[in-house]
């Protein structure tokens, strides 16, 4: 993750789930109703990890875990999102959002 000054080595960066249980299959694997009560069960463990920490940059990978995220803190991201062209790979990034 060096394009945002972060790693994993150094303790600048961590990973965070919307659940704190692994799952098999994996999460695009689980149904939207097993997703969903995952997410009802873990969301607040995962609102307090993230109100505990003083983070700067939030990646989040998946429109699933976006809505996820959306759901635990109460927050519609409703700024217009700038779209990002990186070879193949197409995303959206919203900034000035965390508190």
């Amino acid at each position: 993750m060096r394009s945002v000054a972060a790693s994993y080595y150094d303790g600048t960066a961590c990973h965070l789930d919307l659940s704190q249980w692994a799952t098999d299959p994996t999460w695009n694997g689980l149904s939207p109703a097993v997703r969903s009560k995952l997410v009802d069960r873990d969301g607040p463990f995962l609102a307090r990890q993230l109100e505990a920490e003083r983070i700067e940059v939030l990646l989040l990978n998946g429109a699933a875990v976006v809505d996820g995220f959306r759901w635990v803190l109460g927050t519609t991201l409703d700024a217009e999102p700038e779209t990002v062209n990186d070879r193949s790979v197409t995303t959206r990034l919203w900034t000035d959002l965390w508190p």
